[in-house]
């Protein structure tokens, strides 16, 4: 009798049978978890957006909160605090090994998210066809040789690209094991070499030579031609110009320039007091040691200041020595 009165209750309301009410648990238990990944992953793809890190001295949910746990924490901290009840529910009753804030699911979620970006610069690429390469080599921070691969196409609004593919970690550097990598790169993401219409790197032998990694892939595909990286050229022209004693005495000017007003405050406020909304640039800019082509700034403000900076100079030689 009672198991006929079950069968008849479970056939008046279905969703009160145990397996339906099992199973919208369940549902409801997956879309608070996708909800709460949405959360997390949101913080993420903020940070990466912003261009700003991730982590901080002590980036655990266990660790004091007067200590900086990092902009990803901080970002779910602040959410909770503006009434995010999901996440701080979340928080609060999780396991520790369920929290899905660790530094390992962090680089997961950024792979993820890369991965889906590069996807559809693919996707990209093979609806235009064809493309060429743009490579550069350089050591990494732990000093590691790192070959970084850029393909250039035109996409479907007739606009020329440029997008970043992916890094290459290598041990050698001749053109054959580089020519390797970079081929075996294209076949790894979908792409066929077939399609290649063009090489650009520097001007090194390894890079440029017959034997170097455009001679390699030309002789495969020869339709895939070689131009020597007009930035890089670029470069090698003005470095070979700051050889001239003219030159070099002009770089050495905006340097000691640069240094005498930033190591005063005092000099430096005399600046800005002789300015006085007369410019833009209200700092002497010093040269940048790493890109020469980034230099143009520099000069462009050494110029600006030029008739400025001789005035302050001067008054500051005919004042008291002591006030500088």
């Amino acid at each position: 009798m009672t198991q006929a009165e079950a069968l008849k209750t479970t056939h008046a309301a279905p969703q009160k049978a145990i397996d339906n009410q099992l199973k919208n648990i369940r549902t409801e238990e997956i879309a608070k978890n996708r909800t709460i990944i949405k959360y997390i992953a949101s913080a993420i793809y903020l940070c990466g957006k912003q261009c700003i890190a991730l982590r901080g001295h002590r980036d655990d949910r266990t660790s004091d909160l007067s200590s900086n746990q990092g902009n990803f924490m901080a970002i779910l901290n602040y959410s909770i605090q503006c009434g995010n009840t999901v996440l701080a529910s979340h928080f609060n009753q999780a396991s520790k090994n369920a929290i899905y804030s660790s530094k390992t699911i962090q680089n997961e979620i950024i792979e993820i998210i890369g991965d889906n970006i590069r996807d559809r610069i693919l996707g990209e690429i093979k609806e235009a066809k064809y493309y060429s390469i743009l490579c550069a080599e350089v050591n990494d921070v732990s000093n590691r040789e790192q070959v970084s691969i850029v393909l250039r196409f035109v996409d479907n609004t007739k606009s020329i690209r440029e997008d970043f593919l992916d890094f290459i970690s290598t041990d050698r550097v001749t053109g054959e094991i580089l020519a390797c990598n970079i081929k075996s790169t294209l076949v790894k993401y979908g792409l066929e070499f077939e399609n290649c219409r063009g090489q650009g790197y520097d001007g090194a032998s390894n890079m440029s030579a017959r034997h170097g990694v455009q001679g390699i892939l030309n002789r495969e595909n020869n339709k895939a031609l070689y131009v020597h990286c007009n930035s890089h050229i670029l470069n090698l022209c003005i470095v070979q110009a700051c050889s001239l004693r003219s030159i070099r005495n002009m770089n050495g000017t905006v340097t000691e320039s640069s240094f005498f007003f930033k190591n005063s405050p005092k000099r430096q406020t005399f600046l800005e007091l002789v300015l006085d909304k007369k410019t833009k640039s209200k700092k002497v800019i010093d040269l940048c040691r790493t890109r020469w082509v980034y230099r143009h700034e520099a000069y462009e403000c050494f110029f600006e200041l030029f008739k400025y900076l001789h005035d302050v100079m001067f008054a500051i030689v005919s004042c008291d020595d002591t006030l500088w």
